[in-house]
Parts: C-alpha cells; sequence; structure tokens
C-alpha cells in the first residue's frame, strides 16, 4: 500500500511538474521578456514611467579624467532608470566665481557632484 501511494503520488508530481513547465510560445516569449527585465527589476528600475531630465555639475579636471556624459556608468544608468542626466563641467580654478554668478542669477543645476 505504501508503494503504491508512492507511485501514485510521484506520477502526479511528474504530471504536475510537466504541465507547470510546458512550453508554449507565449509562454517562451513571456520568459524571453521576463530575461531581459531581469536586471532592471532585480534594482527597482526604471525609477520612473516617465522620462526625466536632470542638470548636474561636476568639477572639470582635464587631463585627468573625461566628461561625465561619456563614462558608462551614467550611459547604463540612463539606460536602466529612464533618467537622464545633463553635465555641466564647471573649471576648479573658478568654481566659486561660476557658483556665484549662476547663483545671483537663479540658474542653479538641479544637483552637483561632489567628487
Amino acid at each position: 500500500m505504501k508503494k503504491l501511494f508512492s507511485m501514485i503520488a510521484l506520477a502526479v508530481l511528474a504530471a504536475g511538474l510537466t504541465f507547470a513547465t510546458g512550453s508554449t510560445e507565449e509562454s517562451a516569449t513571456r520568459d524571453a521578456a521576463a530575461a531581459e527585465d531581469f536586471e532592471r527589476d532585480a534594482m527597482g528600475m526604471p525609477l520612473s514611467a516617465e522620462p526625466i531630465t536632470l542638470d548636474m555639475v561636476r568639477l572639470s579636471w582635464p587631463g585627468i579624467r573625461g566628461p561625465a556624459s561619456e563614462t558608462w556608468t551614467w550611459k547604463r544608468f540612463a539606460e536602466l532608470s529612464n533618467i537622464t542626466v545633463n553635465f555641466e563641467e564647471w573649471p576648479i580654478s573658478g568654481f566659486a566665481e561660476t557658483l556665484q554668478v549662476r547663483l545671483a542669477a537663479e540658474q542653479l543645476p538641479d544637483a552637483r557632484s561632489i567628487r
């Protein structure tokens, strides 16, 4: 009796797994879409359904690093998050003066990079 019960349970389990993992065109398409979005979903991306554009200031270091808009990290961030960051590179030599002029004109960016 115990052996019969085990065989029936195994048959039901095998049938259930076959049914649950059956491959149809619809499930294959759904699986492909899920695989593409896995990275975005795992990180809670995109952050916004609507595209967002932010302006950010960063100190420029000519000869040491290139413009932030050309780095792969910000390009990838824009792809994943639906947020585009427009960078303004301010020279370090005149940063204080540029900040004072922009503050007086009420034309400050949305954010400033701290590095």
